[in-house]
């Protein structure tokens, strides 16, 4: 921006509407300070409504343009008026479409007034947001003109990509202005409550703005509705392989994908990814200079903290370790058991709490004995060659890390702790409450060394502080097998798979204390497999697959449960709920979904063939819940695909 004249006189603005946002023992940090974190775009318009109702009627504040004695344009020119007063915002859009930055983008501005929620918390968005002021009286009779709209609009483009954010990210001045309780804020003018802050007011065509961000950006939307491409995954990756909840994750709001991305050839390492919005994807690295393969399989509730597994250094099949990364620390190995051997070992990190100080999976433990290895070792000077090596001879157990004060790391057992410690025996845990009280996963029970027989024995389990590990029982029928996969937030519903067959012919299943192991059928002419991968936070939404019964590869396809509902794909619920097309679109899993059970995660492929990771937002339900008026101004999916230049 250029350089700007001071104007002489201050112009048209009645104060007490600009400065009543910022005023009083409610200023946040000081203007200019360096953000920590930016998760909103806040739009206001330069008027609203006199707040000192001078006439006895509600009135606004008129806003004119720049003076013909200014040197500038109207966007400097109240960009400039700002400067003298307590409040402050990053941009300034004027009616002729002319941009004025009056703070960087990183630093705070004070244009928001802390605003409540109805459980009484506060935020100041000064600290975590942009604003941008537009000039309009905000009284919803003024137009904003189309070059106006246009200018705001390649401004909130650029924003969005250089911020990770969202088009629903962006925020109104009004909807912010809550005080204690989550109330709005009022005065009083002709015996009437009147809202304080009403900009940038209903003129502004909001949610069209956000719809031409969202579809300039989507593979595939609707009104409601929106899939986007997180990463294509390699050509010699098959993304019908991809069996496991491991193949991709989401954070509890929906806003970060975490997962792990190939190499381009079978030699090159794998490794773990996060992903929050267009161009957004990050590569996290691993724990070895030299050898980083590793994979992220579980998010926190934010997607702050990512955790997962990743080679240590020590060459071969084993030596990899659970991992926990962070924005602020990087990746970081979690702490090795007391049992834990120099040679090798395997520790995974699957899933974490809402905080991120709670972190399960499972670790291996040494026995004492040991064994001749022939391994295939990647050597960071060498390359991969054929090595004997002595490892010792572990068996696997759930584990719970925690940094929580007062708590310690431990295995959390078996449902035969008198088994006998054989290799193939063991547990693994795959989920977590959001508290991380509640922990779940499959406990492994094959060969009784004692008896010597046979046992075969796969449970799902639930795990807590008080009861310890407890067996969910199996689907009536069939082998007795069961593995859990996910648990809600309030750790009350359990997820996973179960056996009414022989074979490959699972069923999903739902379990509650009250109903215990529920199945949840097959989508009709689809198949008779499934798999339950995830689930909401309250239990009321499951996702996962659905396939023939022929082989656990045969045909696969996502599927989205509904309380109260029947098992459909997902593809079905695009295309019948959100009339989105999806013309040679194929989901193949989905393997996680967000708190709110809006945003479903998972593994297809695109028109063009390529395997991908997507994402499928319905964060406006259905377009057959909706009249059609309503569907016309609807906001737009949330989440942004990564811009491969494709």
């Amino acid at each position: 921006m250029r350089g700007l004249v001071r104007p002489k006189r201050r112009p048209w603005l009645a104060l007490p509407t600009l400065l009543l946002a910022m005023v009083g023992s409610d200023l946040p940090a000081a203007e200019g300070d360096v953000r920590s974190q930016t998760n909103a775009v806040v739009l206001h318009a330069i008027g609203g409504p006199d707040t000192s109702c001078p006439t006895g009627q509600l009135t606004f504040s008129p806003v004119g343009d720049a003076p013909s004695s200014y040197e500038g344009t109207t966007a400097e020119f109240w960009a400039d008026y700002l400067r003298g007063t307590v409040a402050s915002i990053h941009y300034v859009v004027d009616r002729q479409g002319n941009v004025a930055r009056y703070i960087d983008e990183d630093k705070v501005a004070n244009h928001v007034l802390r605003t409540y929620s109805a459980d009484g918390t506060s935020h100041h968005y000064n600290d975590t947001s942009i604003g941008i002021e537009l000039v309009n009286a905000g009284d919803g009779v003024e137009a904003y003109p189309e070059v106006q709209v246009e200018a705001l609009t390649r401004l909130l483009a650029g924003i969005l990509g250089r911020w990770c954010l969202r088009p629903s990210d962006i925020l109104t001045h009004a909807e912010l202005d809550l005080g204690p309780g989550g109330v709005q804020r009022t005065f009083q003018c002709g015996g009437e409550a009147v809202a304080r802050k009403q900009d940038p007011g209903p003129r502004l065509p909001l949610a069209q703005i956000r719809a031409r961000l969202a579809e300039s950006l989507a593979l595939a939307s609707s009104p409601t509705a929106a899939i986007y491409e997180v990463v294509a995954l390699p050509e010699w990756s098959n993304c019908p392989g991809l069996l496991g909840r491991d193949a991709a994750a989401l954070s509890g709001d929906g806003r970060v994908f975490a997962g792990d991305l190939e190499g381009h050839s079978w030699t090159e390492p794998t490794e773990a990814i996060r992903w929050s919005g267009a161009r957004c994807l990050q590569r996290l690295g691993g724990l070895h200079a030299g050898i980083f393969n590793s994979g992220a399989y579980g998010a926190s509730a934010d997607g702050s903290v990512v955790v997962g597994t990743a080679n240590y250094g020590v060459g071969g099949f084993d030596g990899y370790r659970a991992f926990k990364w962070s924005e602020t620390d990087g990746m970081q190995p979690l702490p090795a058991p007391p049992q834990w051997t120099a040679a090798g070992g395997r520790s995974e990190g699957q899933a974490v709490s809402a905080d991120g100080k709670v972190v399960v999976g499972s670790s291996d433990i040494a026995t004492g004995e040991t064994y001749l290895s022939e391994e295939f070792v990647l050597d960071p000077v060498q390359g991969y060659r054929w090595e004997v090596v002595e490892r010792p001879v572990y068996y696997n157990r759930a584990y719970r890390w925690s940094t929580r004060p007062g708590e310690t790391d431990g295995d959390l057992g078996s449902l035969h702790p008198t088994a006998g410690y054989y290799a193939a025996n063991g547990s693994r845990a795959t989920g977590v409450s959001a508290d991380g009280n509640v922990v779940v996963g499959t406990d492994f029970f094959y060969w009784d060394p004692d008896t010597e027989v046979f046992n075969q024995e796969i449970q799902a389990f639930r795990w807590t502080p008080e009861g310890g590990m407890e067996g969910l029982g199996d689907l009536p029928g069939g082998p007795f097998e069961s593995q859990a996969y996910d648990v809600s937030a309030d750790g009350k519903v359990v997820v996973g798979q179960g056996y009414r067959e022989h074979g490959w012919c699972s069923e999903a299943f739902r379990w509650t204390r009250a109903e215990g192991m529920q199945g949840l059928g097959h989508v009709d002419g689809a198949g008779a497999r499934s798999v339950a991968y995830g689930t909401s936070g309250d239990g009321s939404v499951v996702v996962g697959y659905n396939a023939t019964c022929e082989s656990g590869f045969s045909d696969p396809r996502a599927f989205y449960w509904a309380e109260g509902k029947p098992m459909r794909l997902l593809a079905s619920v695009l295309e019948q709920d959100h009339r989105m097309r999806l013309d040679g679109w194929t989901l193949f899993y989905a393997t996680a979904v967000s708190d709110d059970g809006s945003v479903v995660a998972g593994c297809g492929q695109t028109p063009e063939g390529r395997d991908i990771y997507w994402l499928a937002d319905l964060a406006r339900g259905p377009v057959t819940d909706r009249g059609a008026i309503e569907v016309m101004e609807l906001l737009m999916p949330t989440l942004m695909r990564l811009n491969q230049g494709r």
